[in-house]
């Protein structure tokens, strides 16, 4: 990993491991969370374990065995959920020690529409993980060009590239999400998101 001064101190690693740390109000979020968790855990060598916001602030010195992190969090008023900051806010501890510095982040951010200002919780998401010296990691998908009527089964439909965005809603109707979009896009962010960490750590 790396010392305080940010100098790399690599060590060969037989499992890397990466936290999923989210916070859903109503189970839309969760449903994003676990598929990227798929999408992780498809990846030989990584693995991953899911966290609501509320279990990982019980124990966030549990966090310093971790090589990456995966935030998740829904866009409340174009922010992140205050469950989600709650956590963030009880790792000061680590950012005084610079526990995180140099591992990997990346995240995703849920709405009830396409856009929604989802961009300003990513932005929160990335703000964060910068702080604590983390090091992001987009999702590098481009946005499928496909029909209109087509789209909520198309990987990034939205079209964003900091993070996953998805959708709690689909044609308007609540009840019908995630899409199957969304959900494969999440899948793809913890495949590559794992991916990276092969890359990065061995």
């Amino acid at each position: 990993m790396s010392d305080v001064s940010g100098h790399f101190n690599f060590v060969t690693k037989t499992k890397i491991k990466i936290a999923i740390v989210y916070y859903s109000s109503f189970g839309t979020t969760k449903s994003v969370a676990e598929s990227v968790l798929e999408g992780v855990n498809s990846v030989e060598g990584v693995e991953a374990d899911l966290f609501t916001a509320e279990e990982a602030s019980k124990n966030v010195q549990v966090f310093e065995n971790y090589d990456g992190f995966i935030w998740g969090t829904p866009a409340y008023f174009g922010s992140l959920a205050s469950g989600l900051k709650s956590f963030f806010e009880k790792t000061t501890p680590m950012f005084m020690t610079r526990a995180f510095q140099n591992k990997i982040a990346t995240g995703f951010v849920n709405g009830a529409s396409i856009a929604g200002d989802k961009q300003g919780a990513l932005i929160d998401l990335f703000t964060f993980s910068s702080q604590q010296g983390m090091l992001w990691v987009p999702l590098g998908l481009i946005p499928a060009k496909v029909p209109v009527n087509e789209e909520y089964d198309s990987l990034n439909h939205a079209g964003f590239f900091s993070g996953a965005a998805t959708r709690s809603t689909v044609n308007g109707v609540v009840g019908q999400t995630p899409s199957p979009g969304d959900l494969k896009t999440a899948r793809f962010l913890g495949q590559r998101f794992a991916n990276v960490a092969l890359q990065y750590y061995k």
